[in-house]
């Protein structure tokens, strides 16, 4: 029922429904720890009208975002050691 009632919402409300896409994406990746996907998940949340998500994808890390720093962003989230601290 439940369920029901939020595609409803969604329908009648792209910004939520697209907000709803991108965040259940950066669960996923945190979940499956596919940090590679990162600055793909950051271009598709700038090409979306989402002010308080682009805060975030314009945030410092954001900018810079590469292999290693996806790793270093998703790894400390889950508990694992970074690519450094496996040494």
């Amino acid at each position: 029922m439940e369920h029901l009632r939020l595609k409803a919402v969604l329908l009648h409300c792209p910004e939520l429904d697209a907000l709803t896409g991108h965040l259940r994406s950066f669960g996923q990746m945190l979940t499956e720890r596919q940090g590679e996907r990162l600055p793909q998940w950051l271009d598709a949340v700038r090409r979306d009208d989402l002010p308080g998500l682009h805060t975030l994808a314009a945030g410092p890390g954001a900018r810079a975002c590469t292999k290693c720093d996806a790793a270093n962003f998703l790894l400390p989230a889950l508990g694992k050691a970074t690519p450094e601290e496996d040494g």
